[in-house]
């Protein structure tokens, strides 16, 4: 079904543009030059939806290879007992398309010290939202490309991750 409403959404895309074209190229003079000129503008015009996600596809890989590394000390973390601290989403600002950056922090029970961080990378689909995804790139990244590397990690070290502590508030 997508696939269908990709289609399509090309062939009107592809009809805007000619029409545009026509329009820009209506009281040009009738030589030679006018059907390459209207050539050249159509194909111009025809990759705009998907610059945006495209543009966005090259900063989103460089992001994630900055971004999909676990900070960890192996020496310190080693049988220590976590839990999953929560940390609100960031959006990332001056990207091609919306970037969002989930932090997974696990904290150490008795210390609250930081003992295995990493970052989750998450894109949409850019300025003119054909899906909510984003279709030139995968728009998930993740260390290892997933988060079981870290869950394999956590086994590694056999760090113990129990449930978030909540805070008593008043009754």
């Amino acid at each position: 079904m997508m696939g269908l409403y990709l289609l399509f959404l090309a062939v009107v895309w592809l009809a805007v543009a000619i029409g545009l074209v026509s329009l820009l190229t209506r009281y040009l003079p009738a030589r030679w030059r006018k059907n390459p000129l209207r050539a050249l503008l159509i194909l111009a015009l025809l990759p705009l939806p998907i610059v945006d996600d495209i543009l966005g596809g090259i900063q989103f890989k460089q992001l994630c290879k900055e971004n999909s590394v676990i900070h960890v000390d192996r020496a310190t973390a080693e049988g220590r007992t976590v839990y999953l601290a929560d940390v609100p989403l960031r959006e990332l600002s001056g990207t091609w398309v919306p970037i969002t950056v989930v932090e997974w922090r696990y904290v150490d029970a008795k210390t609250g010290d930081t003992v295995l961080s990493y970052n989750v990378l998450t894109a949409a689909s850019g300025l003119f939202h054909l899906t909510s995804v984003p279709l030139t790139f995968k728009g998930y990244c993740a260390p290892g490309g997933s988060g079981r590397v870290a869950d394999d990690l956590l086994k590694q070290l056999h760090i113990t991750v129990i449930k978030r502590p909540t805070t008593a508030g008043p009754r």
